[in-house]
């Protein structure tokens, strides 16, 4: 705020005032408001006995706006000027990308210093330093100035490099933590091992063959595991195409057509080993 155009800066708002109340802002972000305000607020109300100027909040100032009990009118859509609404629109989803980004390596962060702290407990090495570079990184994209999205194109290549670098090093450090806890449990024979990273009970479907849609419903303690024994998914049975000049095949029917008419000939439903033969 330029004290030296007080005077001016007034006169300007109140042509956008739509009540007697305007509102001056000083002070945002770093730059904090200046000492010389008191002095300055007081000369003004003197030489301006009939335009009182005071330090408030902006709560203040929005409950004295409605006391005035004046319809204001309601502005809808990206606060910014027409110039500029096209090239930055909302910062909130500006590269949306990276909003997405940040918080999946924020949650892949978490639950990696989880399970590496459990496997500390048990005798591993705490990755100290592996952690101490992915804060760095992650809190750099969580600067305001990077995880808005409204720089040039260029800066962001390097946002997509270490969202591959978090990502990477978090997994591998999670996948050593998880086998370490793992190789520490009691069992006897092939069990399955469901690990839950929250802080609260969860029932969730668990699939231990990612090539299959089979799997069971595991009741998890909060944050913690449990170890399922006799769990017996049977592996599906891959279907297989084979496709001829005149045939079709396939694990449920086999067709097969006339080369020159392109009629249908034979019809096998093999499951229920019925057929159908038409001649042309």
């Amino acid at each position: 705020l330029d004290l030296n155009k007080w005077a001016q800066s007034f006169t300007e708002l109140s042509k956008y005032a739509s009540t007697p109340h305007i509102l001056m802002p000083c002070g945002s972000g770093s730059m904090p408001p200046q000492p010389e305000i008191p002095k300055a607020l007081s000369n003004w109300n003197i030489t301006h006995p009939d335009i009182e100027m005071k330090m408030a909040t902006p709560s203040e100032f929005f409950q004295a706006l409605e006391k005035t009990e004046r319809k204001l009118e309601i502005v809808e859509g990206e606060l910014y000027d027409d110039e500029l609404e096209e090239i930055f629109p909302q910062v909130c989803t500006s590269r949306i990308w990276i909003v997405q980004g940040v918080r999946e390596c924020e949650n892949l962060l978490i639950t990696a210093e989880e399970f590496a702290t459990i496997a500390w407990l048990l005798g591993a090495d705490y990755p100290a330093s592996e952690f101490r570079e992915a804060w760095k990184k992650f809190l750099f994209i969580a600067f305001h100035d990077v995880i808005t999205g409204c720089g040039v194109d260029d800066i962001y290549n390097e946002v997509r490099e270490i969202f591959d670098f978090l990502k990477e090093q978090l997994s591998n450090i999670l996948t050593r933590s998880l086998d370490y806890i793992a190789n520490k449990i009691n069992t006897k024979g092939k069990v399955i091992a469901v690990f839950n990273p929250l802080p609260w009970s969860v029932t969730n479907w668990v699939e231990a063959n990612a090539e299959s849609s089979q799997g069971f419903a595991a009741e998890l303690p909060p944050l913690g595991y449990k170890v399922y024994s006799g769990v017996t998914l049977e592996e599906e049975t891959k279907g297989k195409i084979e496709v001829g000049e005149e045939q079709i095949e396939t694990p449920f029917f086999k067709v097969t057509v006339d080369k020159g008419t392109g009629i249908l000939t034979s019809w096998i439903r093999k499951v229920a080993s019925q057929s159908k033969e038409t001649s042309s």
